[in-house]
């Protein structure tokens, strides 16, 4: 029994080495993305003395110092490429990946070495991922296409822009008639009411009846003055209020024909009137 249990801490610990070690957050401060990766031995040597990985690798507690190299390799969505210091790891099968969010070195499971080309080992260490650019190449394919697809949006709303351009100058000169056509009329309705307004106000303080220049008020009764100036015993000029005596006018015109018969004068009616009156005297 104590046997069996020392064998269940050993394998337990065991595993959490294999498995809990494997997220190493020392690498994802050094993680950095690179337009190309090495795809020769001088070339990778020469990007590994840049990155000097060996400076951390004392530093970090993920793994011995050793094993915490450099590497470049894809990321996990296979769209960029990343050059980092990491623990090596050994891939079977799958191009090599850097995972950021988990930061570690793993498969890239989507990518299976035998449908690449050239075709990467069957099982291979990390940091020799630069012999395999078959890889490398899946993910400039994946760029191109992201950068046509990005490409073609742009086009798309640059086009749907433009085309909207003249919608809005058409609208803009659909309007300006429109504007004209009210700015007339408010024009035309002020000058009617400039030329209105003195009319009425002429209108209602009454005109001109007659010009006088010799004689006196008595000699027009039935014309009172409404406005006169009197030099030397003669008026010059008088208006009258017509509206006042206007139907009176009308009232003694409707009367007078009443009385008139057809035929008769009215100095005939004068006549008769005046012999009715001697005969009454």
């Amino acid at each position: 029994m104590m046997f069996k249990g020392s064998t269940s801490i050993i394998l337990v610990g065991w595993l959490l080495m294999v498995t809990g070690d494997r997220e190493c957050s020392w690498s994802r401060t050094t993680v950095q993305k690179v337009d190309s990766c090495p795809v020769n031995k001088s070339t990778y040597e020469q990007r590994r003395m840049e990155k000097n990985c060996q400076a951390l690798a004392e530093l970090q507690h993920c793994t011995t110092p050793s094993n915490f190299l450099y590497h470049c390799l894809i990321n996990e969505y296979g769209d960029a490429l990343i050059e980092v210091c990491a623990p090596i790891f050994i891939i079977n099968g799958y191009c090599a990946e850097y995972n950021i969010i988990g930061a570690r070195i793993q498969p890239h499971y989507s990518l299976k070495c035998s449908d690449i080309n050239p075709p990467c080992g069957d099982r291979y260490n990390s940091t020799d991922a630069y012999l395999y650019t078959g890889c490398y190449d899946i993910v400039k394919k994946n760029q191109l296409k992201t950068n046509v697809n990005t490409n073609t949006v742009s086009s798309t709303e640059l086009s749907t822009t433009v085309g909207e351009i003249p919608v809005k100058e058409n609208s803009s000169l659909e309007t300006q008639p429109a504007l004209i056509a009210v700015i007339v009329i408010v024009m035309i309705a002020v000058v009617t009411v400039v030329i209105a307004v003195p009319i009425l106000v002429i209108k209602r303080r009454g005109y001109p009846c007659r010009k006088v220049s010799e004689g006196s008020p008595e000699q027009n009764p039935l014309m009172p003055l409404k406005k006169s100036t009197i030099l030397s015993g003669s008026v010059t000029n008088f208006t009258c209020d017509r509206s006042r005596y206007e139907k009176f006018i009308n009232l003694g015109k409707a009367l007078r024909d009443t009385l008139l018969v057809e035929g008769d004068t009215l100095q005939d009616k004068m006549d008769e009137n005046k012999g009715l009156k001697d005969l009454l005297s």
